[in-house]
């Protein structure tokens, strides 16, 4: 197999050779790490990582593969959302052979049906050492032939929350068999809970599903209206796990924060 050259350019000079792989393009982000051993395809679908280009400083990347979208209720079973979210990717070592018993396609392949840039042979040890010293930094990735003279403009100018939140109400589960007693509600009322999506996760979606044992329905961020489908409403806000974009305006009359 041959492979493309690629670096990385940090926006204070520093350079990080390595090769390309994935969806071959440039990509510009802010540059951040995650330390996680295991759960890449938790981490790029995760809609905290919006705006940035993720370095994972586990060594091996690729290993297991990539599974198939499979949705319980709705929510999905091994993603955090419908797509994923980080601008590229960043590793250390590529695995080009995988294997999993849930596997249904490379790491690599999907990079590239989501158009994602990726680049591996980065000493991602060095890399978390100067964004833990020196902070969150921008940055893009340039393979070789590709022009990267331009500037890199920074994604916490935009509003990430209005970029990644649901445009439209999103129902989970089967409203006709919806578990009202497991809600706390009176025999026979029924009750929906409200989740407000500052970014959510499909594991949080699926958390309060499983507390709620009915359907958990999502609202985008900025409607502001607490009333839906004629149902009594337990609302529930979720915020991003990360720091959060500026911009971001929350919602009044929230019952309770998870």
């Amino acid at each position: 197999m041959e492979l493309t050259k690629s670096k990385l350019i940090l926006k204070n000079g520093l350079e990080f050779q390595g090769y390309s792989f994935g969806y071959r393009n440039t990509a510009h982000g802010e540059v951040v790490f995650n330390t996680a051993m295991v759960g890449y395809p938790e981490s790029l679908t995760d809609p905290s990582y919006s705006g940035q280009i993720l370095c994972v400083t586990y060594p091996i990347i690729g290993n297991y593969g990539v599974p198939a979208e499979i949705k319980e209720n709705g929510i999905s079973k091994f993603y955090e959302s419908d797509k994923i979210h980080a601008r590229a990717l960043i590793i250390s070592d590529y695995s080009f052979d995988y294997s999993h018993w849930e596997a249904v396609k490379s790491l690599d392949e999907w990079l590239k049906e989501e158009k994602i840039p990726g680049i591996f042979g980065v000493d991602t040890r060095e890399l978390t050492k100067i964004l833990r010293e020196e902070g969150a930094m921008l940055g893009k990735i340039v393979p070789e032939g590709m022009d990267g003279s331009f500037e890199i403009p920074d994604p916490n100018l935009q509003n990430q929350v209005d970029i990644v939140s649901c445009k439209e109400i999103i129902d989970y589960g089967d409203p006709t068999s919806r578990n009202a007693a497991a809600a706390g509600a009176p025999a026979g009322k029924e009750e929906a809970v409200l989740l407000y999506d500052f970014s959510l996760e499909a594991g949080g979606t699926a958390s309060v599903y499983s507390d709620y044992g009915q359907t958990a329905s999502i609202k985008a961020s900025g409607t502001g209206s607490l009333e839906y489908d004629g149902r009594t409403l337990r609302t529930v806000r979720f915020e991003s796990n990360a720091e959060g974009p500026t911009g971001c305006t929350w919602i009044e009359g929230v019952g309770s924060t998870v």
